[in-house]
């Protein structure tokens, strides 16, 4: 009898083993693939097929932020906005030196657009686009020609160079036509970069084809797709979020305007964005649910913008002891923040002017897009 019952007992268990071994076995059929999207948001697209947005440029006390100047960099010299993102806190822009084709990155602190630092000339070429990693904390960086298959991994905080990678196709990408690919001349790399957090992958948009490759977090090619429809203009830079591809084509080709091609993680063209400004549309990002884009605008005037800086007087948080007069602790101090007037140094933007000489001015600019 008692034997009978034990071996009742462990039959018992033995079910329940073998009843969760199949449940965990079914938990897992149903947990999503590495290849799932993670949740995610990005600013709002309409899917309009044709959309004429509104550009509002980013300000600092009334005036629209220049890039060139906030970095303190002269005409002639690291002057040319090239790629732009936001990561943490902090745009990111890179200015080319058009003769040595070296760029210096620039980080600019998003609350107040006051410049924290600015690097030492880095080997990133055109530097044409550039993208952060959420994951990684890590800015990748689309050199371009004449380095056109290379990506240069940049620490964000001492804006230093940590990885450089070229990119290779595999002959057996999934998605890949080599015919095609081989009919514009060969794979002669690829003109810019984006990061999508909700795919943790990046994807790249090659010369000649426009097509897309995606790379995953380790930069391995693992899909290829080619677009049905382009805008044909000088493309640059280009945005990923949610199931999104924002591309940059700037004015050039017959066309007068600058124009964001919108597709989905597939490759389907989803929205024409036209952008009035008579500038060179370089870069597209997007922070939180905010896009904005980044222009060069090279002109002639009869004067050159310049920094200035000045003293200013401004109200400053700072902490200070103070004595509680009641209660259980009347007598000791507490620590509280209030506000105390300081002067601080502040850049401001002038014309400098030399007699009736027309000047050369590089000057670069962020607008917020709205209306999508």
């Amino acid at each position: 009898m008692n034997e009978a019952r034990n071996q009742q007992h462990t039959r018992i268990p033995r079910r329940l083993a073998s009843f969760g071994l199949i449940f965990i076995m079914a938990a897992t059929l149903v947990l999503p693939l590495d290849t799932e999207p993670a949740s995610a948001t990005g600013p709002y697209l309409s899917g309009r097929l044709d959309i004429n947005a509104k550009l509002n440029s980013v300000k600092r006390d009334r005036k629209d932020v220049n890039l060139r100047l906030e970095a303190e960099q002269s005409v002639g010299g690291y002057d040319t906005l090239q790629g732009m993102c936001y990561g943490n806190g902090y745009f990111y822009y890179l200015l080319w030196h058009q003769s040595k084709d070296l760029c210096k990155v620039v980080r600019l602190k998003r609350d107040d657009m006051t410049t924290v630092k600015v690097s030492n000339p880095l080997p990133l070429n055109h530097g044409n686009d550039m993208t952060y990693n959420t994951r990684t904390n890590r800015l990748v960086v689309s050199n371009a020609r004449p380095a056109r298959k290379r990506l240069t991994v940049i620490n964000p905080n001492s804006l230093t160079i940590e990885q450089v990678k070229d990119i290779s196709l595999p002959q057996n990408l999934p998605g890949i036509d080599w015919d095609r690919i081989n009919s514009k001349g060969g794979y002669n790399g690829f003109n810019n970069i984006a990061y999508n957090e909700r795919y943790n992958q990046y994807v790249i948009q090659l010369y000649e084809t426009r097509d897309f490759v995606f790379l995953d977090a380790n930069f391995h090619p693992v899909r290829y797709v080619k677009p049905r429809r382009w805008d044909r203009q000088i493309y640059q830079g280009m945005d990923s979020f949610d199931n999104y591809i924002v591309v940059c084509n700037s004015i050039g080709r017959g066309v007068p305007e600058n124009l964001l091609s919108v597709y989905d993680w597939n490759g389907n063209y989803l929205s024409r964005v036209v952008l009035n400004r008579s500038m060179e549309l370089e870069n597209v990002f997007h922070q939180g649910s905010q896009l904005y884009a980044g222009f060069y605008y090279a002109h002639w005037e009869k004067y050159r913008w310049a920094v200035k800086k000045k003293k200013k007087w401004k109200k400053v948080k700072v902490q200070a002891k103070k004595k509680i007069k009641k209660g259980k602790y009347k007598g000791k101090y507490k620590i509280v923040t209030k506000k105390k007037r300081t002067k601080v140094t502040v850049k401001t933007y002038v014309k400098v002017r030399k007699g009736k000489q027309r000047r050369l001015n590089r000057d670069c600019y962020i607008y917020q897009v709205t209306g999508l």
